[in-house]
């Protein structure tokens, strides 16, 4: 089950995640941002500043069957005018912060279309396991276990 923004999306939408390859994307380990480094002309090698990792934002193709053009439309409606997107897969077990940037294709059959949408993941290692409501405020953690007030 896949769901975005707590809406079931077979359910609301008639949509269903064209699987081929999407796993193999979502679950990558986001890229590392360039260290700081130096490479003198008078010394052999490179200097490199090895403080902790930071890591680039990544952008994914999400690519869906719709059984109708209506729910299609109805669905492109609903990320353009909610594009924070939780999206949270039943496989993986965790819900992934998107912002929506646009729908990249589309193509109609008679019976159905297909189309993909582009979103990013601006922080991939914030991504939440669970909250915590307490009478101090909200909490998120992290998958690196990082408590954030909310």
């Amino acid at each position: 089950m896949i769901t975005i923004n707590g809406n079931n999306i077979l359910v609301i939408w008639g949509l269903s995640l064209v699987k081929d390859g999407f796993y193999n994307e979502l679950m990558k380990f986001p890229d590392l941002k360039d260290r700081l480094s130096n490479n003198w002309s008078d010394r052999n090698g490179v200097d490199v500043l090895l403080s902790a990792p930071k890591y680039k934002q990544r952008e994914l193709t999400l690519q869906f069957f719709c059984d109708s053009y209506v729910n299609y439309k109805t669905f492109i409606s609903f990320v353009k005018s909610n594009q924070k997107l939780s999206f949270f897969d039943d496989l993986t077990d965790k819900t992934y912060r998107f912002e929506y940037l646009d729908c990249s294709s589309f193509n109609y059959y008679r019976d159905y279309n297909l189309f993909a949408i582009k979103v990013r993941e601006n922080n991939p290692i914030l991504r939440p396991i669970s909250y915590l409501l307490a009478e101090s405020g909200i909490y998120l953690f992290t998958e690196t276990g990082l408590k954030i007030q909310l």
